[in-house]
């Protein structure tokens, strides 16, 4: 199984990640008005390209463009396609690209918190394991090699995507949050604390990604790598984005980023990417 082998190099080798694709998106190609993730369906060669870019940049792991594939944020965009067949389709893509040469990892993040700006929604723990069900499970059907649960801040939504994860596939699944420079999360939870709770939980990795940059990441990190002898994961992103001329741009030269990618990887981290 690709996914016994992607552990398995993990524990071998540092393995590296792609970075961030709305980012890409964003500046090059077609989605507003839309959700980026409904680009699976409707501008499939522009998603392959940058899958592409990735791969030959170096990537040995490429996520899916399904970040925000579940119905809590598709629905209000009206968005009329089925959340699965979004999904599924995020697979194939990164699939015929990746080839047997790098992993496909099934990106899956946070419901959504608000239907509009003063509308804040909440939802059952049934209702949010069902949300996550739809989803992974369209995901793994696909042919993912793994699942990345990323950019939480929640640590019980993170546990309950964990354990629907788990019931209903046989890939590994890496958890990632996003973390304060101080290393605790915005609702106070300390990285280490998150990394011994979702190892005990059954994630096979776990790791911190986007945050305000470099620094957020590598604090966690730093806590995660000396928390425990858990595989761990770090993607982090270039600081907060200025949006200039058109275009959002990110301060952190690349010099900075290679450095902390270097230091991360002494430090014991596994699997580095970008956000």
């Amino acid at each position: 199984m690709r996914g016994a082998e992607f552990l398995a190099r993990l524990r071998d080798e540092v393995l590296i990640g792609d970075g961030a694709l709305g980012t890409l998106i964003s500046e090059r190609g077609p989605g507003l008005g839309s959700s980026y993730e409904r680009l699976n369906l409707t501008h499939p060669e522009f998603i392959k390209e940058l899958h592409s870019a990735y791969l030959v940049a170096g990537a040995q792991v490429l996520e899916t463009n399904t970040f925000g594939a579940n119905r809590t944020k598709l629905a209000p965009l009206n968005e009329a396609d089925d959340p699965a067949a979004v999904n599924r389709a995020g697979v194939t893509l990164a699939r015929e690209v990746a080839g047997n040469v790098a992993f496909v990892a099934g990106s899956v993040g946070p419901l959504a918190s608000q239907r509009g700006p003063d509308e804040a929604v909440s939802f059952s723990e049934d209702d949010v394991r069902e949300i996550f069900r739809k989803q992974i499970v369209a995901l793994a059907e696909g042919g993912a090699d793994l699942i990345v649960l990323e950019t939480f801040t929640d640590l019980p939504q993170l546990l309950l995507a964990l354990e629907t994860a788990k019931k209903h596939t046989h890939l590994p699944v890496i958890c990632q949050m996003a973390f304060h420079e101080g290393g605790h999360t915005f609702g106070g939870v300390h990285a280490g604390t998150a990394a011994e709770t979702l190892a005990n939980a059954g994630a096979d990795v776990v790791g911190a990604n986007c945050g305000r940059g470099v620094r957020c990441v590598m604090a966690a990190v730093q806590a995660m790598t000396a928390g425990g002898d858990w595989l761990v994961s770090a993607f982090p992103n270039a600081g907060l984005p200025e949006y200039v001329d058109g275009r959002y741009l990110f301060g952190a030269p690349l010099p900075y980023l290679v450095d902390n990618a270097v230091r991360m990887a002494e430090l014991g981290v596994n699997l580095i990417g970008g956000c």
